[in-house]
């Protein structure tokens, strides 16, 4: 089963109201450590602000005189309307594509009509993916070039079975023009010493991009 948006979402969302001032947004932002503050009606959303169009909006600390501008100006003058969204039941990988190609830091989350009951950012996706790659977990990376068709990949996975090691995470990477008729495959293994299995993988005469040292060993 996939990783869903609602399984890494913030529900406790702070939010403002259209209404607040630019000042009580960027206080509120402040006081709880976030960029973006989504903003709402009756929990409708209605926009968000990022703490840079909060700073874009700010005076300079040297024109004190002009902070009652950040008083009177109201954040519905200054909120992004338009506004990206995803659903609880959405994957991580679709939050994660929405953030990138949008080149954006933050998807409130919403059902019908919408009611906000959520947000993830960019690094709730970030922690998300360092867990479900086991990057915290001891062991080590092999990465391997394998040909691209059927039954090459168990092939390799065989041969990890043989020694016995446990697979804590596979990535394989998209096919690359450059590289035609292989795949990339990063393996994170439950081992610190995968000399052996990179031995027989090029055995297979499949190409070892790292680590390179252990297959020139004896």
């Amino acid at each position: 089963m996939p990783v869903l948006v609602e399984d890494i979402m913030t529900r406790n969302v702070i939010t403002a109201t259209p209404e607040h001032s630019v000042m009580d947004t960027l206080k509120i932002a402040r006081a709880n450590r976030i960029r973006h503050v989504p903003i709402v009606e009756g929990n409708i959303l209605k926009g968000v602000v990022s703490d840079r169009d909060l700073r874009d909006v700010s005076p300079s600390v040297l024109a004190s005189m002009d902070l009652d501008l950040l008083e009177k100006t109201k954040v519905k003058d200054i909120m992004v309307t338009n506004v990206i969204t995803v659903h609880p039941l959405d994957t991580v990988e679709d939050a994660a594509r929405l953030l990138y190609e949008n080149k954006i830091g933050c998807l409130p989350v919403v059902v019908e009509g919408n009611h906000l009951v959520g947000i993830v950012t960019d690094g709730d996706i970030l922690f998300c993916f360092v867990e479900m790659m086991g990057v915290l977990e001891r062991g080590s990376v092999i990465r391997v070039n394998i040909p691209d068709r059927p039954g090459t990949l168990a092939k390799v996975l065989e041969i990890i079975s043989d020694h016995k090691v446990n697979i804590i995470s596979i990535f394989m990477f998209p096919a690359d023009e450059k590289k035609k008729g292989v795949r990339e495959v990063i393996l994170r293994l439950q081992t610190i010493d995968p000399s052996g299995i990179v031995k027989d993988i090029k055995e297979l005469g499949y190409e070892i991009i790292w680590p390179e040292f252990w297959g020139e060993r004896k």
